[in-house]
């Protein structure tokens, strides 16, 4: 149990780590290793983007949250590139994205 729960500690000190890091003027976000994060929620309630956000390791005020759903609507090429464009859009103005596949 105290294994888990340095595990835990460690989890959370990298992830804050992680949002933290920012490019250098000089940087290459094109090869930067810390260019995006993955975080791979299992569930089908989306707990994570709440915990990462009662936790302050994500801005509720500045993260914006894109879903890009299933349906066969979602799959038209029209959606698909709508979507890409808001997230570009906000990658490239600084903001933070989760996309969460619905």
């Amino acid at each position: 149990e105290e294994c888990l729960t340095k595990m835990g500690d460690l989890t959370v000190e990298l992830l804050q780590e992680a949002f933290k890091e920012e490019l250098e003027e000089t940087d290459d976000p094109n090869t930067s290793a810390t260019r995006n994060i993955m975080i791979v929620d299992p569930t089908d309630s989306g707990s994570s983007i709440h915990i990462l956000m009662e936790m302050k390791l994500i801005d509720p005020e500045t993260t914006h949250v894109e879903y890009y759903g299933s349906f066969s609507d979602d799959d038209s090429e029209t959606a698909k590139a709508e979507f890409v464009s808001r997230v570009k859009h906000r990658i490239e103005t600084g903001q933070t994205v989760v996309i969460v596949n619905s």
